[in-house]
This record gives C-alpha cells, structure tokens and sequence, in this order.
C-alpha cells in the first residue's frame, strides 16, 4: 500500500482512471459482466453503479445478477458439482474448469481469473461469490489489481499488479463514445436541415424563375396580339383606302402611261397588301375590291366617252 502517491514499480502498464459518480465511497459506473462468454450483466439494462471496497471479502451482487451468475455456472456450462457451490458448500472441482469473470467499466475492462473468486479451503475450493442488495467489487475483484483511491480528483485507477494474472485493459470510455455520438448526430441534423433549406431555396428561386418566365412570355404574347391585331385593322383600312383611291387619281390625272403604271402599282399594292391578311379580312377585301373596281369601270369608261 502507497499513502500519497503511485509507485510505478508495483504495476505493469499504465493506470486508467475511472471517474467516481458519488460524493461518498468509491461508486463506478460498471456497464457489463460477463463469465466466459456469456453475459450476467450487460449494457442494455439500467446502467448499474458498484462500490470498489477493500473491506468486502467477497464479490457481492444484487439478485437478478446473482441468479444469472449461478444460471450460467450450473446450467450454460453445466460444470460438474457447481451446484453445491450455492447451497453453502465447497466443491473438489477444479477452479480450470471455470471461467474467467470480466468487468467493464468506464474506460476500462478488468478479467478476474476464477482462482479469484473460487478460493482454496485444504483439497476443495469455495464461492467467495454473494447475493446483495448491491453491487459490491471486494477482494476477488480488487485482488492482482493495482488500485488508486484519488479523492482530490474524484477518481479510481486500475491498472494490473506484477506477477498476478489479473489483466486490466484500457477500451473506449462510454461518456467519449456518447460525446462522439451526440457530436455526430448534430452535425447529420445541421447538414439535413441545411440541405432542405438550401432544397427549399432553390425551390422557391425556380418557381419565382418560373413565374416571372410565365407572367412576361403572357405579357408578350398579350402585345404581340394586340400589335398583331392593330397592324391587321390598319392593313385592312389602307387596302381599302388603295383600292378606293386608285381610280379617282386615273380619272383626274388623264396622263394614259402615267395614269397606268398609278394604276398598275396601286392593283399590286392591294393584292399584296390582302394577300397578307387573315382569311375573313381577304373576304372583306374581296368584296370591297369588287364593288370599287365596278365603280371605278363605269367611271373610266365614261371618262373616255367624254
């Protein structure tokens, strides 16, 4: 025993430290147990809280973990006389045909040999094994470890004790593991959220894209019909008008090759201009033209009498 200090000499490996979750006694967090390989205790229940007690002799557990313990032993494997081990006697049978207890707590996993918890009385050997009301790691548990009580920083070390088959062995803490896991689940949940709310922008962007595409080529098209319209209406007067026209400046202008070629151009001028219109403007067209050219015979023809 070291008083105030840790003696590098009387353990192999380093120390690791498992915080105590109580302001009085040595209380751990144990997260499983384990004979062989078979489990009395694992992490998918409540996470059950032990006492590291050099005062205790035996290793104590509370009652469902008890009757498992003695499940496994006597039924599981079924060792030879492992019965009598639980009714208050010894048994001739060999500590080798038992498995080794693991430990896990925080940070750390302990494997107890069975010569740790089946003791030596004379030719037979004995359960140092005990049913609780809680969960107490005592001399089985402790014995070929190399223990630090460190009450200025509220912890316990473990760390295995030279020359004792006892073996401590460091693995991932449980309190690092859910850090890791809250840490990972928060940044999945930002990049979703920021996913759909850039999916969302960009959604909103296109539909306003689209919108304001829509509302113009409608505006465009809206012009583009009344332009259409008003050139029609204004092609269909000035064909009209042409036609009309023509005749009065041939009768008043009596020049008969001018008076022609006038003429000649006006006629082409109203083809083409009617050719260009819907199918009812050409009928309008049509039937004006007829009763204009009529007009406009007469007209010359009496021209010429004269």
């Amino acid at each position: 025993m070291t008083i105030g200090g840790v003696d590098a000499t009387l353990h192999k490996g380093s120390v690791v430290y498992v915080p105590i979750m109580r302001t009085y006694g040595y209380y751990v967090d144990v997260f499983g147990m384990r004979l062989g390989s078979y489990d009395v205790y694992n992490a998918t229940q409540p996470i059950v809280q032990g006492v590291v007690d050099s005062g205790t002799s035996a290793l104590a557990l509370p009652q469902i973990m008890y009757a498992q313990f003695q499940y496994i032993l006597t039924t599981t494997l079924n060792i030879p006389r492992a019965a009598q081990l639980f009714s208050g006697s010894c048994t001739s049978t060999s500590p080798s045909l038992y498995p080794n207890l693991t430990v896990i707590l925080d940070g750390v996993s302990v494997t107890v040999p069975s010569t740790n918890y089946l003791y030596r009385s004379g030719s037979v050997y004995c359960l140092l094994v005990v049913q609780s009301t809680q969960l107490i790691l005592g001399d089985p548990f402790m014995r070929g470890i190399y223990v630090v009580f460190d009450r200025v920083q509220l912890r316990v070390g473990f760390a295995s004790a030279n020359g004792f088959p006892t073996a401590v062995t460091p693995i991932q803490s449980s309190s690092t593991s859910s850090s890791t896991t809250a840490t990972s689940s928060l940044s999945t949940t930002s990049s979703t959220r920021s996913t759909s709310s850039l999916t969302t922008s960009s959604s909103t962007r296109l539909s306003s894209s689209l919108s304001t595409s829509s509302s113009a080529r409608s505006s465009s098209s809206s012009s583009s019909s009344v332009s259409t319209t008003s050139l029609l209406s204004s092609s269909s007067r000035t064909s009209v008008t042409t036609t009309i026209s023509t005749p009065t400046s041939t009768s008043t202008t009596m020049a008969p090759s001018t008076s022609s070629a006038a003429s000649s151009s006006s006629v082409a001028t109203s083809v083409s201009t009617r050719s260009s219109l819907s199918t009812a403007s050409s009928s309008s067209s049509s039937s004006l033209s007829s009763t204009s050219g009529a007009t406009t015979s007469n007209r010359i023809s009496s021209g010429g009498s004269s």
